[in-house]
């Protein structure tokens, strides 16, 4: 799919999409390597109760079966340079664990955006961008709403998607 997307936005020139196995990427590339890494990981833990897609590919990209928080924030403080920036949706019952996960790998939480599908709905995501080496200090952007009461997208999302923001 992020290959499909490069193609669509002909950014082929500018992004590379490397199909590899997060935990394997710090052996690729060296320390301090990267200025801004984008996540979409995992978001549910594994447990005895977790509703998992028989679907092995749709499995590991929904649930921490192969890749979990405190991976992504380890690779990212060996290859992020200081300073570089690590930028994660996930969801918001996550949050306290995303946070505590970057803080122990030397990655300050500085900016967080939550996100609502419905006005009056409870939050399901999160935006955050976390620095290696950061000085603390988080600033909580204006929240963003998805989708009208009739399911279709607000202006601003519409904007956002359209290459604005």
């Amino acid at each position: 799919m992020a290959k499909k997307s490069v193609d669509i936005n002909n950014l082929n020139s500018q992004i590379t999409i490397l199909n590899k196995d997060v935990n394997d990427i710090s052996n690729i590339y060296k320390t301090d390597s990267f200025d801004l890494i984008t996540c979409n990981p995992p978001y549910f833990k594994m447990s005895e109760q977790s509703n998992v897609n028989n679907n092995e590919i749709k499995a590991i990209a929904r649930h921490e079966i192969s890749l979990c928080l405190d991976d992504i924030f380890k690779c990212a403080r060996k290859i992020l340079k200081n300073n570089g920036k690590i930028a994660m949706v996930h969801r918001t019952d996550r949050l306290i664990d995303i946070i505590s996960s970057m803080k122990q790998n030397n990655i300050e939480p500085k900016r967080l955006k939550i996100i609502y599908p419905f006005e009056n709905s409870k939050s399901n995501l999160v935006l955050i961008e976390g620095v290696k080496n950061g000085k603390p200090g988080l600033e909580i952007e204006n929240s963003l709403v998805v989708h009208n009461i009739d399911g279709s997208y607000k202006e601003e999302i519409k904007k956002i998607f359209n290459g604005g923001c």
